[in-house]
């Protein structure tokens, strides 16, 4: 924000916008980004503590005006009746004509991860998989059109190899139709999806750890919302996706924990992380299965326990930022398509 802020006042940015005057989607995208966990960043050094317990106690009380944010986030009455879930009880298939069930939605509300397996056609599951081919394939054709980023070993563990395409999903209707249900359930609208298509492959077992890769961290410290669609098997050995049941319920003691985090370490390095892990589920699942699950709980992907191959399409959702999450009135105000929480 306080570089924002020098931005801004720099008379040679104007001078920049006014020459090229499509720079001003930086300038949008910066003023609503969706905060995330980089306070190190935050100068002077002196207001950092006051500026970042500001965001996390004041953000989240907006958050909590949209009805439909309240229901999956901050309603925390399951802590008090919490039991272990099986991975068939967070599993579920479409009902008719494409919908998800008000049952799965209150399963994701509970344990912030759910599971829907089958869920592509032949013809689409297939459509993906050519995708993930020309990745890895090194296609000429394709990669003229596409950029491929390899990630380096400051991104991830140094023990995978990670190739990266983001990409518009609009050649999926299917996967954006799921999306559609999604968004429109849990922020109150339908929100555009990117897509990520991910090919991990793992070089060295045991897999160097990473913070924020192959262990329990959180993405933000207000509601999110990933999707994570998986072509094929993911078994234990495969680096399969991995959830601290429950941790996305934000109330004081989570708040808390970023409040009181002095050395701003958010992933389980830190000691005070163990007390959202009630339980840890490692999702092992069938191929053309979809995972929901709510990333500002504890997830990560599980370390290789073989050298192997996982190819993942995660679904993020940058386009719900600041604006959006202050939008709760009219958002309040529309009736969802599908069906009411």
């Amino acid at each position: 924000m306080f570089s924002l802020v020098k931005d801004i006042l720099n008379p040679i940015n104007w001078i920049k916008l006014i020459l090229n005057p499509k720079k001003i989607k930086v300038l949008y995208d910066r003023i609503f980004y969706y905060p995330g966990l980089n306070f190190k960043n935050i100068k002077p050094f002196i207001l950092r503590e006051k500026y970042k317990n500001f965001l996390i106690s004041f953000l989240n009380y907006i958050g909590k005006k949209n009805h439909r944010l309240n229901y999956f986030f901050y309603s925390d009455e399951n802590d008090k009746k919490y039991k272990k879930v099986e991975l068939k009880e967070i599993t579920f298939s479409l009902e008719k004509n494409k919908i998800i069930s008000n049952s799965a939605f209150e399963a994701l509300k509970n344990y912030g991860i759910i599971i829907f397996e089958n869920i592509l056609s032949d013809n689409e599951r297939e459509k993906i998989i050519e995708t993930f081919n020309k990745i890895n394939n090194g296609d000429k054709d394709f990669l003229k059109k596409n950029k491929v980023l390899e990630l380096n070993k400051h991104e991830k563990s140094e023990d995978v190899l990670v190739k990266l395409l983001y990409s518009e999903l609009d050649y999926y209707p299917e996967i954006i139709n799921f999306s559609k249900q999604v968004t429109e359930k849990i922020f109150g609208k339908v929100i555009d999806p990117v897509g990520q298509f991910l090919i991990h492959r793992s070089i060295k077992i045991p897999e160097t750890i990473f913070p924020g890769d192959n262990n329990l961290h959180v993405d933000r410290f207000l509601p999110n919302l990933k999707l994570a669609y998986f072509p094929f098997d993911v078994e234990n050995d495969y680096a399969p996706f991995t959830y601290a049941v429950g941790s996305h319920k934000i109330n004081n003691r989570y708040k808390n924990f970023f409040i009181n985090n002095e050395n701003y370490i958010f992933d389980e390095r830190n000691e005070n992380s163990k007390t959202f892990f009630k339980q840890i589920i490692k999702a092992n699942i069938k191929k053309n299965s979809i995972i929901i699950t709510l990333t500002n709980g504890f997830h990560g992907r599980a370390p290789f326990t073989i050298k192997s191959e996982r190819r993942s399409l995660f679904l993020t959702y940058p386009k719900f930022n600041l604006l959006t999450l202050f939008s709760f009135w009219s958002l309040n105000k529309k009736k969802n398509i599908y069906s009411e929480a």
